[in-house]
């Protein structure tokens, strides 16, 4: 869990207090992303990640466990050019 209080405190804008150390999550919305990632830092962060995004997307303010279930696990890549396109 340190990590993660680490890895968003990194990124916050330094001026700004939040209401709490994990905000803009809660700390159950945490818990249930590490647990799905089978505790593997680059993963959950990288999860953590695409939930903040999709939730600046949505206009979601605090992310919660809700949230995270419906944000889906891998955004779909865009397959390179081929050969033929270039």
């Amino acid at each position: 869990m340190d990590i993660v209080i680490q890895h968003i405190k990194y990124f916050r804008v330094p001026s700004y207090t939040p209401p709490n150390e994990f905000y803009p999550f809660t700390k159950d919305a945490i818990e249930t992303v590490i647990k799905e990632c089978d505790f593997h830092p680059r993963r959950f962060l990288s999860r953590l990640n695409r939930i903040v995004v999709e939730s600046v997307r949505q206009g979601v303010k605090e992310i919660n466990t809700e949230f995270v279930k419906k944000v889906p696990e891998v955004e779909e890549e865009e397959s390179p050019p081929g050969i033929e396109e270039i």
